[in-house]
């Protein structure tokens, strides 16, 4: 279901290009470390506004990426490297040519984005279309892909669950795959008013075909999630005390799974769910299979 053993953090620790045959040329570490400085900022910027939490998860990322590639820059350097790959173009799509003849840092540079994405919550679309578009140029199988993706967001969390029609309906409805009775409500209302026959009905033959059957994938999506959704019981975290896991609560203290730091769960209940860590990015919650899935990897620190 999730994949081969320990696929699911393969990407989190290592020295990269760091062996016993020597390092790769500076010029080439430091050009990679330049382009991942553009993209992080890239994908900060995908929904067109730039926060302090992105930047501040810039600079932890790039920092341990620095390291990975050897320590190429001075740490103090590093501000003066993500202000200067501003102003250089696509920078995910020249990285993702750069390291694709190397498969371990494809991954690990998967993570890296999908860390920056999910800084402030679940990534936003045109993050999510970023990302796809650079593991894809980079080489990494749809299988890889979504491995790389299930720690941080709940839509790859539900598609490796096989749970692909609660996904689908919640994509008709534009809802989270953790909504809320209410908000599934809400959405449905708005897009069935939005897509009603009778809204259309002095339109072209062709335009009101085409509404009329979104109408009916708007039904049928609400049909499958209305008394559907998933309750603070549904999720998992990883004990604070012991390795095991445990029914998540409002306020209980936690481990993440991947960086092991201890953190408290929300108060509120209907936060739980989309709850990330603050130090590494990834979901501190997760439905029961995948949560003692990750509880039997040996996890290293991202």
């Amino acid at each position: 279901m999730f994949g081969p053993g320990g696929a699911l953090i393969g990407a989190a620790a290592g020295h990269f290009l760091v062996d016993r045959k020597g390092q790769a040329p500076k010029k080439d570490r430091e050009r990679i470390l330049a382009l991942t400085a553009g993209g992080l900022a890239q994908l900060a910027l995908a929904n067109n506004r730039y926060t302090p939490a992105e930047d501040h998860a810039i600079h932890i990322i790039l920092e341990q990426a620095n390291a990975t590639l050897g320590n190429t820059m001075s740490c103090y350097d590093l501000p003066y490297l993500i202000d200067q790959s501003a102003r250089i173009s696509d920078c995910l799509g020249k990285l993702a040519q750069a390291i694709r003849p190397h498969p371990e840092l494809t991954r690990m540079a998967t993570v890296w984005c999908w860390r920056m994405a999910a800084c402030e919550g679940t990534p936003a679309p045109a993050a999510l279309n970023l990302i796809e578009r650079f593991s894809r140029s980079a080489g990494l199988s749809p299988e890889e892909a979504m491995q790389a993706a299930l720690l941080f967001y709940r839509g790859a969390v539900a598609a490796s669950q096989d749970n692909c029609g609660r996904e689908k309906a919640c994509s008709t409805l534009s809802v989270a795959y953790d909504a809320t009775n209410d908000q599934i409500k809400q959405a449905f209302r708005k897009q069935s008013l939005k897509y009603h026959p009778d809204k259309h009905a002095n339109l072209d033959p062709d335009i009101r075909q085409l509404t009329a059957e979104k109408f009916t994938q708007i039904k049928d999506a609400y049909e499958i999630l209305k008394g559907n959704t998933l309750q603070v019981g549904d999720w998992y975290a990883h004990a604070h005390n012991s390795p095991r896991v445990v029914e998540a609560a409002p306020s209980i203290p936690v481990l993440c799974f991947i960086c092991h730091q201890p953190q408290h769960l929300p108060d509120e209940a209907q936060s739980i769910s989309s709850t990330h860590c603050p130090h590494c990015q990834a979901l501190l919650t997760f439905e029961r299979p995948l949560a003692e899935h990750l509880l039997s990897q040996e996890t290293t620190g991202i």
